[in-house]
């Protein structure tokens, strides 16, 4: 079983304790020697009369100040000097291991089995899809998208985990999700537009809402929604678990056994319908340099991995499990990286084709420009440049960023989900594989990314963004060095007061007036937590091939085409930039509105 490095973080934890130890005995050493030099009877004896003893009394209290203040400057100096070695370990840990990734050799695998010609409007019309993850960003616009280009499709189950309240069945429950999740969001804005009062009257004749989840072969579902779906065609499987600091274990459960489930339900449905299976493509983020579209071994069984992994204990896995995960930048791609082997070993006859994204941005032009539906994940890193919050990260300008936006993703996963419904050789050997990116075909650089959003965020009118923000890319050591100053040194000074010296003389409730030590503690672990997530990626180019999405582009009739885009140079980056932006001023007005109403709420309940 992988153990971690010495770099692991219970090594690191163990390591900081023992010296923590050391320090606070060394500051009480530093305390005693300072208080007892020059001792004190040299000193009654500097005093002849009474009186010149009376008037230098101070001394000794002065002595005692500076005795404790030396010990507290020792304390803070050493502790500083501790968490910053600690942090400087694990950032010198995670270049090393951006230098130690290696190229692989392995030779292209060419797609098998394409149709001679591809129109999804035309040949996915009255077939049945099963649809998971429609409640999470991708699979919203996935169904949109299905509903209103592929108006003939016949239906689409859509699986929708629920919670019943008080006297709520499932089924009322999964409905009641997918009305307030789904349709209620603005996604489907465009297709309101096109229906007006006949619009739920459309929903109803396209969709049907099952109640369940990915924890058993039946999708959890009772009889009666386990017979619908025996007419299902093929199954869109978009549900994951997509945060990057989730326990492992969690990881695994969500999108290795989530994964594999769908596969067996598949085999025991009337047709055995093919999966169009949404990975990401840094499920080979452990590779260096060009990453192909084919499937690549890891060094280790990955069904026996993820076996091990779930009888583990959740507390200890990441620590237990992190020389397996070294070489990938977080839990996320490495429970990826497992689902997807572990897929390809479970599928059987079962049909698969996989669509591997990159980082998913806003769609660029459907159903409308700039649709994002929240500021976590890749949009906490553009909103951070756009506030300016913090001004630095650790990068390389010329690092390419390799966002896509999620059309150009939705519409590859349904021309891909069509090649499956129409040629029943398509995946039957070797497994499709599709990366949707931008890096390969049209990139963009970390430095000009930055510049792009920069510039429209000064321009932007909504209040939410810094007149004059300033944020850049650094080397990571001199990134460090300003981490230190900027942010670690008066952040641990000032909890260092508050709980040294404001406590024991009763000063706190003051200084909590002017600096509020938790809160900038809790700030300054969202800023290290923040850069973790994203240092990988400002660091590392990895570049997508993106030949076997060209060849499906050449396959496709000429009038889905302009419908069905799928290739990455139609995109003008810095109209997508500015979309993005505007989308993330309205999300972030929205925050605030409903941060003051909270306020207004809990100040009406307190008076």
């Amino acid at each position: 079983m992988p153990q971690a490095g010495p770099l692991g973080s219970s090594s690191m934890a163990v390591i900081n304790k023992k010296v923590k130890t050391v320090v606070v005995l060394f500051s009480a050493v530093a305390v005693w020697f300072v208080a007892r030099s020059p001792s004190s009877p040299s000193l009654s004896s500097l005093f002849q009369t009474p009186e010149e003893a009376q008037g230098f009394a101070g001394f000794e209290f002065v002595r005692l100040c500076i005795a404790a203040l030396t010990g507290f400057a020792v304390y803070a100096a050493a502790s500083l000097l501790l968490e910053l070695h600690s942090d400087e370990m694990l950032y010198h840990k995670e270049v090393e291991i951006v230098k130690r990734r290696k190229p692989s050799s392995l030779p292209k695998v060419p797609v098998e089995g394409f149709p001679s010609s591809i129109n999804p409007a035309t040949d996915l019309a009255e077939k049945t899809i099963f649809l998971t993850g429609a409640t999470g960003f991708l699979g919203k616009i996935v169904l949109e998208k299905i509903l209103r280009d592929i108006p003939k499709i016949k239906n689409i189950i859509v699986l929708v985990r629920s919670t019943p309240k008080d006297g709520q069945t499932r089924k009322d429950a999964a409905c009641e999700r997918f009305e307030k999740d789904v349709l209620s969001t603005p996604v489907f804005k465009k297709l309101k537009e096109t229906f007006g009062d006949k619009f739920n009257d459309y929903i109803a004749q396209k969709t049907t809402v099952v109640a369940g989840d990915l924890g058993d072969k039946k999708m959890c579902m009772d009889d009666s929604d386990f017979g619908i779906s025996q007419e299902v065609d093929v199954i869109i499987h978009c549900a994951a678990n997509t945060r990057f600091d989730d326990p492992v274990k969690k990881m695994v459960q969500s999108n290795v056994v989530g994964s594999v489930n769908v596969i067996e339900f598949a085999k025991i449905l009337k047709k055995s319908p093919p999966v169009s299976y949404v990975s990401t493509a840094y499920s080979n983020s452990n590779i260096a340099d060009h990453i192909l579209e084919r499937q690549y071994p890891l060094p280790f069984d990955a069904q026996k991995m993820a076996d091990a992994i779930l009888s583990s204990d959740e507390s200890s896995a990441d620590t237990t499990f992190a020389g397996a995960m070294e070489f990938f930048p977080n839990q996320y791609t490495f429970s990826k990286a497992l689902a997807e082997a572990c897929v390809f070993q479970a599928r059987g006859n079962v049909r698969v084709a996989v669509v591997r994204p990159t980082v998913i941005g806003p769609t660029m032009k459907e159903p409308f420009p700039g649709w994002i539906d929240t500021i976590f994940g890749a949009g906490m890193s553009i909103a951070a440049i756009a506030t300016a919050t913090p001004t630095k990260i650790p990068g390389r300008g010329d690092c390419i960023i390799d966002f896509v936006p999620a059309d150009l993703v939705v519409n590859t996963i349904i021309v891909n989900t069509t090649c499956l419904v129409k040629s029943e050789t398509y995946g039957a050997t070797m497994v499709p594989i599709y990366h949707s990116g931008t890096g390969h075909l049209n990139p963009v650089t970390l430095h000009n990314s930055i510049n792009s959003v920069l510039e429209h965020s000064r321009n932007d009118t909504s209040g939410m963004f810094p007149k004059s923000p300033k944020f850049s890319p650094d080397d990571p050591s001199w990134w460090r060095l300003w981490f230190l100053f900027r942010y670690l040194v008066p952040v641990k000074i000032g909890s260092l007061l508050a709980d040294n010296v404001a406590a024991p003389l009763g000063l706190r409730g003051l200084l909590r007036h002017y600096y509020s030590a938790s809160r900038s503690e809790k700030q300054l672990d969202r800023l290290k937590k923040f850069t973790k997530a994203f240092y990988t990626f400002w660091m590392t180019t990895w570049v997508f091939d993106m030949s076997n999405v060209v060849d499906m582009e050449n396959h496709l009739e000429s009038e889905a085409r302009d419908r069905f885009y799928t290739n990455p140079k139609i995109l003008v980056w810095h109209d997508w930039w500015k979309a993005y932006v505007d989308r993330m001023a309205e999300i972030l007005l929205e925050k605030k509105a409903r941060w003051k109403a909270r306020e207004e709420a809990s100040k009406a309940k307190r008076d």
